[in-house]
């Protein structure tokens, strides 16, 4: 009890007493007020408050069990950073509207009916409790799981476990940067420092887009800082390597429509494994660990001597500094290895552990399985391509048969070799999309004048007949014989056609 406030009602009793006390009216009417109705009145006060108290006791149940019950059937979430909130079906993340939110709150209190009082208490209540929940600490289900890994996987990446080792560097980079705090999962701190993953160069329109799509749902720039395309001088100890099906790859439609999911599934990976490096140490896919760890577990010297032992003969012949060089590209190709020594270091290394001989620029009493190929595609080259050609041009996959044929049909090639011989060695030829080889021919086939004279022979041919003009490519694809058995494709064919548009040949087209 308040001694204070007690001593204050003796004091406003006794004042009014004091006050009234000649007045036998007002008097009498203060003594009925204080013996029959305050008592009456206070009796009556005490059991409306009690059962006020009871209510508020009830609805406090109730809102706290519908609060419970809302949230545990409606996976909402929030991105303070850029004040999103989201929702999780338990198969897809998507980006809601508050007002969605809102009114779902207040039309299912409406349907119970047992909260309508205190619905704007509750609604506000929830939508608190949404704020407190990062989708980062949220467990997928396992369909949403085994969607990102079916969409990662075989596309970009050849197994699963390399798509799960992707997701959990991207979760990796996803915490080192996030703005929120996450303190129910103390032990997701990157545990093995500032790693530098070094990732294909086919994967950086992918980063790109995933890391725009972090800013713009969780307000998080820049998070891929420790992820690099090429190497550059870095502590090999700290490096790890990453591999993808191919050198290029198409960012698939559902990975960017549920980017969402991505994002969630790959924090779900850090959050389990607590660091790349420990997915790692669990995982039984060996060649994948021994990929990814390969230059923490070596040094530049180690390195030169597996290329050496595995891509150099002894030999009665030399092989020159630029074709050591190429020999040292395939060697880090076929192993998915980015150029992870500087090539002056390189040659450096090798004139140490090889017999060299300064004059020639070449080492001496060796020679590699790549060589024959590459000395015999080089001669082809220089014997029958000419690159200063304006409006020629040669396709990858002619240039095979070209050079096929060149040998009497007693070597191939494939396309993928040409390509790296034709950039190594060439290094100023124009190519575009990794196909076409700009301002070149080739002298065993005149391509541009074929077309040329398909051209003019179609004019004469439906001049004479009188026939409906067909298809001029039609037509060149039905008369066109020589002795490769190549036919141009339609875009150089139009190309040509268009070049000669303003001469007699623009009559074909009419």
């Amino acid at each position: 009890m308040d001694i204070d406030l007690t001593d204050k009602l003796h004091k406003s009793l006794d004042m009014l007493i004091d006050k009234h006390k000649t007045n036998e009216y007002v008097f009498g009417r203060l003594v009925n007020y204080i013996e029959n109705l305050l008592p009456v009145a206070l009796a009556t006060a005490t059991e409306v408050n009690k059962q006020r108290e009871a209510r508020r006791t009830l609805l406090s149940a109730n809102q706290e069990e519908f609060t419970t019950r809302f949230l545990q059937k409606n996976h909402y979430f929030y991105s303070p950073p850029t004040e999103l909130f989201l929702h999780y079906d338990g198969f897809h993340f998507v980006i809601r509207n508050e007002e969605d939110i809102y009114h779902q709150i207040l039309s299912t209190i409406t349907a119970e009916k047992c909260l309508r009082e205190w619905r704007h208490k509750v609604n506000k209540n929830i939508i608190k409790r949404i704020k407190e929940r990062s989708p980062l600490t949220v467990i997928p289900e396992s369909i949403t799981i085994q969607f990102v890994l079916n969409t990662l996987c075989p596309s970009i990446f050849k197994t699963r476990n390399h798509a799960k080792y992707f997701l959990s560097i991207v979760g990796e980079c996803l915490f080192k940067k996030k703005q929120w705090d996450l303190t129910e999962h103390p032990t997701t701190a990157n545990s093995t420092g500032e790693l530098i993953y070094i990732f294909p160069p086919g994967l950086k329109d992918l980063m790109r887009e995933i890391n725009n799509q972090c800013y713009t749902i969780f307000g998080l720039p820049n998070i891929f800082t420790n992820i690099k395309f090429k190497y550059y001088d870095h502590n090999y100890n700290q490096c790890r390597l990453i591999s993808i099906a191919q050198k290029k790859i198409e960012i698939p439609p559902m990975l960017i429509k549920h980017m969402l999911d991505f994002l969630c599934v790959a924090a779900h990976y850090h959050l389990r494994y607590g660091s790349s490096d420990k997915f790692l140490q669990q995982c039984i896919d060996y060649k994948l660990v021994e990929h990814a760890l390969f230059l923490s577990k070596n040094t530049p010297e180690s390195i030169v001597n597996i290329f050496t032992e595995k891509s150099l003969t002894v030999s009665t012949t030399s092989i020159d500094t630029k074709n050591m060089l190429f020999i040292w590209k395939k060697f880090l190709d076929e192993r998915n290895i980015p150029n992870i020594i500087f090539y002056e270091t390189l040659k450096q290394i090798l004139k140490k552990k090889l017999p060299y001989n300064e004059t020639k620029d070449a080492f001496v009493g060796l020679t590699s399985i790549h060589l024959p190929n590459v000395s015999l595609f080089m001669r082809f080259w220089e014997e029958t391509i000419d690159t200063d050609v304006n409006d020629w041009e040669l396709e990858i996959d002619e240039i095979c048969v070209l050079f096929k044929h060149w040998t009497n049909n007693t070597k191939t090639i494939n396309e993928g070799l040409v390509l790296e011989l034709i950039q190594h060695f060439y290094p100023e030829t124009v190519i575009e999309n990794n196909k076409y080889i700009l301002h070149t021919s080739c002298k065993l086939w005149d391509k541009y004048n074929e077309v040329v004279n398909s051209i003019k022979l179609c004019k004469t041919h439906y001049t004479q007949t009188m026939e409906a003009i067909e298809e001029p490519y039609a037509f060149y694809s039905s008369q066109c014989k020589n002795k490769y058995n190549l036919l141009v494709s339609k875009r150089y064919f139009e190309k040509v056609a268009a070049d000669n548009s303003a001469n007699e040949l623009d009559l074909v087209f009419q």
